[in-house]
């Protein structure tokens, strides 16, 4: 009984964080056309059937006929559909339009991409059934005392190198790990360590672009062995190599004035993830969480990525601070 309650808790704790991120409640028939993707300051928004201005966070979505202003010492950035980069200075305001919008804002183009599917954060968060149901996380926090070793990276993933670096946790009874590493014929190489990071062999061929593999670690204690199970990952082929490098490059030009700005984290963290390179997404996410730590979809994304590459507990973590930081708002 206890772990049914558990259970359904977990499945309305997500789907009561993520309806409370939306904020289309009463405009489900209009179409998302903008999304704040940085600010710093107070920043205010009246929707277009509100009759006053509330305080907003990144990641809110706007539509045509919204109002955004910004405080005395504020600033926002507004990604618009039509990929132009709207930013505010200090006491400012704008309305929201699916046209070009006043040409005194400062703006610029970001090219290379197409805007109209990223201000809708819906595919970066939860998904949903053929119902229109939310999908609640499957499994519950575990409470197992019994030591453990967890695979941390690659895990479910596509990755750029060739020799990448494993990583992983393990309780602190742990101190011999053994690292397996396979394709699809059998194991590869297999090494021992004291550590829980390892960087590729060098007396090892570097593993193949395109290709997928599995690895895993065993746990050695006094007595058992703890293997972790296995996790797979691909390498990106050369083709797909290429390709990234080139968007990279045309967000790289677009914001090199501020590569370290939520707007240009937000573009690339997406990029990432589009191409499967869901740690790297989750890098960029992780950063944005970071400069906007009052952000609840900062950290519904991050519940997504992670629920995607199979850390329940950091999904559910991510999920509960979410929600947390909605009902503050």
């Amino acid at each position: 009984m206890k772990g049914r309650l558990r259970s359904r808790f977990l499945a309305f704790l997500t789907i009561l964080s993520l309806t409370a991120f939306s904020n289309v409640v009463s405009q489900q028939s209009t179409r998302c056309v903008a999304l704040i993707t940085d600010m710093r300051g107070e920043v205010f928004v009246k929707a277009a059937r509100s009759g006053e201005f509330k305080k907003t966070a990144w990641g809110t979505q706007l539509y045509a006929s919204d109002v955004v202003k910004t405080s005395n010492t504020g600033a926002v950035s507004i990604l618009m559909s039509n990929n132009n980069l709207i930013e505010l200075g200090p006491g400012s305001s704008v309305t929201i339009s699916e046209g070009p919008l006043a040409l005194q804002k400062k703006s610029k183009t970001i090219s290379g991409i197409s805007s109209k599917n990223l201000i809708d954060l819906s595919g970066l968060t939860m998904r949903s059934t053929s119902e229109g149901e939310l999908v609640a996380l499957a499994g519950l926090r575990s409470v197992s005392l019994r030591p453990s070793v967890v695979l941390l990276a690659p895990r479910n993933s596509k990755i750029r190198s060739v020799t990448p670096t494993f990583s992983w946790q393990a309780s602190s009874s742990i101190r011999k790990f053994q690292v397996k590493v396979f394709d699809k014929s059998g194991m590869l190489w297999t090494k021992e360590t004291d550590t829980t990071s390892f960087e590729y062999p060098s007396n090892q061929k570097p593993l193949r672009p395109g290709e997928m593999y599995f690895w895993q670690v065993d746990g050695a204690g006094r007595v058992e062995t703890y293997p972790s199970g296995n996790v797979g990952f691909n390498v990106l082929s050369e083709s797909e190599l290429e390709a990234l490098a080139s968007q990279e490059q045309t967000l790289s030009q677009g914001f090199q004035d501020d590569l370290s700005g939520s707007s240009c984290s937000f573009l690339l963290g997406t990029l990432y993830q589009q191409h499967g390179l869901l740690h790297e997404a989750i890098a960029k996410f992780e950063a944005v969480a970071q400069r906007h730590p009052e952000a609840p979809k900062a950290y519904a994304v991050l519940g997504k990525l992670y629920d995607d590459i199979g850390l329940k507990n950091k999904a559910i973590n991510a999920l509960q601070k979410a929600l947390e930081l909605s009902e503050k708002q």
